[in-house]
């Protein structure tokens, strides 16, 4: 199992890689003055560029990795349960009934956990735009004595992206504390239904 994370790690980092690049190249085939891409859907300016080279290809890198586990898990569970149901009897059920009251508790989170990861990427796409927008027309910007002002616009932008990073990363540390300290709970409730 352990070989097959590893080659799977390893496709899953090549199809990220894959994919930023032809984004990538997809984005140098642009007219020299167009700044933007045209989707079926919307116009990409360089921060919607950006955002599919990093965060989308990410996404696609974590479906290949989570692939296995489709079929792997509940395989691993229907055999490992049978066998502890077949050493260690009834009691197994209590340390099903723990694992199973978590699955509402980790839904829940990992709701809250996408809609942050959307406003992080919005925050980001959103200073990215200013940046970018701030760059083309620096010339201007100095004529009318505003590089003071947009520093300041495209400081709180970031200041923002910051601040939605910080409440992602501490949701995803309590999500991972939560799933590092459930197989210990389960086993704890399981022997200590068994010893009863």
């Amino acid at each position: 199992e352990n070989q097959y994370f590893h080659r799977a790690v390893h496709i899953a980092t090549e199809v990220r890689g894959s994919l930023a690049n032809l984004i990538f190249d997809k984005s140098l085939q642009l007219p020299a003055g167009g700044s933007s891409v045209v989707t079926q859907n919307a116009t990409l300016g360089a921060g919607g560029v950006l955002n599919l080279m990093q965060s989308d290809t990410s996404w696609v890198e974590s479906a290949a990795l989570q692939l296995h586990t489709a079929w792997d898990g509940p395989l691993q569970i229907a055999i490992y349960s049978g066998l502890l149901f077949t050493f260690l009897g009834p009691s197994v059920w209590w340390g099903m009934a723990v694992l199973v009251a978590t699955i509402p508790i980790k839904s829940v989170m990992l709701r809250f956990l996408h809609s942050l990861s959307k406003a992080e990427t919005a925050a980001r796409e959103a200073r990215t735009k200013r940046t970018a927008e701030s760059i083309r027309n620096m010339r201007l910007l100095k004529l009318l004595s505003w590089e003071h002002q947009l520093e300041d616009d495209i400081s709180q932008d970031r200041r923002l992206e910051l601040q939605r990073h910080v409440s992602r990363g501490i949701l995803r540390a309590v999500n991972s504390a939560i799933s590092n300290a459930v197989p210990a709970i389960v086993l704890v409730v399981t022997l200590t239904a068994y010893v009863k």
